[in-house]
């Protein structure tokens, strides 16, 4: 699939992101948000002068942990500390997670 959306939290270095699912005829968007830790940038030299520049996933790191909505996300907002997201869904909720290094738990959904 193809980003949605991204929110950064720089406060613990990962990013939150959501993604478009299902092919042109008809798209979606995902139930899951994934956090990802931030990676170091590299020029081009860089990155073809060490021995993983022919791995993409040496660059493109595995999902710290998902967070898995009830329906389907329509936005994201990140609090300044990095410790709430909160989500709003398709179905005029708003969830509410608190995060922690590796996981995350919903505090509450409230309808909008």
């Amino acid at each position: 699939g193809a980003f949605r959306m991204m929110e950064m939290d720089g406060c613990h270095q990962r990013v939150f992101v959501n993604f478009i699912i299902g092919g042109s005829a008809a798209p979606f968007t995902s139930k899951c948000i994934y956090a990802y830790p931030m990676v170091n940038w590299h020029t081009e030299d860089e990155i073809e002068s060490t021995s993983n520049a022919s791995s993409p996933s040496s660059y493109f790191p595995s999902p710290t942990f998902a967070i898995h909505c009830q329906k389907p996300v329509s936005t994201i907002a990140l609090d300044a500390t990095g410790e709430t997201l909160l989500v709003a869904t398709r179905s005029n909720t708003l969830e509410i997670w608190d995060l922690a290094e590796k996981a995350a738990s919903r505090r509450g959904v409230v309808p909008l």
